[in-house]
């Protein structure tokens, strides 16, 4: 139960600090590496404790973490067009 709080509290921080750099007045390009970055993050921790996969099969494991980092790569690219 402990483990849930504390990785709950982890990513409702991470949520905040994503919206506090919105308003911090930094270039957008910084923003946006940032906040996805923070979205990779948040995935694994979701991954790993909320679907229980960390002793799971690593398949699953690199898919599900994966998928994230594969959308961030591309919105960065599109970004960069």
């Amino acid at each position: 139960m402990v483990r849930l709080t504390v990785s709950w509290l982890y990513l409702v921080v991470l949520t905040l600090l994503s919206v506090a750099l919105v308003g911090s007045g930094w270039p957008a390009d910084k923003v946006l590496m940032l906040a996805l970055l923070m979205v990779v993050m948040k995935n694994q921790v979701i991954v790993d404790v909320f679907m229980g996969l960390k002793g799971g099969p690593a398949l699953w494991r690199g898919l599900l973490g994966g998928y994230t980092l594969v959308i961030a790569v591309f919105v960065v690219a599109l970004n960069l067009l």
